[in-house]
């Protein structure tokens, strides 16, 4: 009779097995309104860059200079009216609080972290590149993963009452156009989307 021998079980890599991560706060983040100011200031900084950029080249008479800016400018503005937006809802506790894996060292910055301790990021890109991206094995999904994972150890730090609170994922509802795939997609990953108009 021959004997079975059953081999280990291997041990969980979330480096290269994803979550569960085991987070800790490596930076507390911001208070809202600093937060706030400092994204306001960004998108008017960027967008004065693409108007300078754009003066000099009407001034030599050459093609009309293309905003490269005006992403980035559209993300931090939109930011910051995510972060006021929600005030009016629930307190905001922190805004971009860095979390870091004690395992693998993956990190991970959350825009918002409301008091009760819900997670949310801000998401400014059209509805068809979110889409695309959620739909990619690229950094947008592991980034949704990581916001779940950081949520799902937060719920149970927090204790009874929080399974199953879903982070949030703010959509840019004066940009984004029809969001019906993308919501969709953040549900299914495990977010709770909301249209910030």
């Amino acid at each position: 009779m021959t004997e079975t021998i059953e081999s280990p079980a291997k041990p969980h890599n979330c480096a290269t097995d994803g979550p569960p991560h085991s987070w800790t706060v490596v930076d507390p983040g911001k208070k809202p309104e600093d937060q706030k100011k400092e994204k306001k200031e960004k998108a008017a900084e960027l967008t004065a860059k693409d108007e300078k950029r754009a003066a000099k080249a009407k001034a030599m008479k050459s093609a009309p200079a293309k905003p490269k800016n005006a992403d980035a400018a559209r993300s931090a503005a939109f930011e910051a009216k995510a972060i006021e937006e929600n005030e009016k809802k629930k307190p905001i506790a922190s805004c971009a609080v860095k979390y870091k894996c004690t395992n693998c060292g993956v990190d991970q910055e959350v825009d918002i972290v409301f008091e009760d301790g819900q997670h949310a990021e801000c998401q400014s890109h059209s509805s068809e590149n979110y889409r695309k991206a959620m739909l990619a094995d690229g950094e947008k999904r592991n980034q949704a993963e990581r916001y779940v994972d950081i949520q799902r150890q937060n719920n149970q730090t927090i204790g009874v009452g929080r399974i199953g609170v879903q982070p949030m994922t703010k959509f840019d509802g004066a940009h984004m156009g029809d969001t019906t795939k993308a919501e969709a997609l953040a549900k299914g990953a495990g977010m709770e989307p909301e249209v910030v108009k």
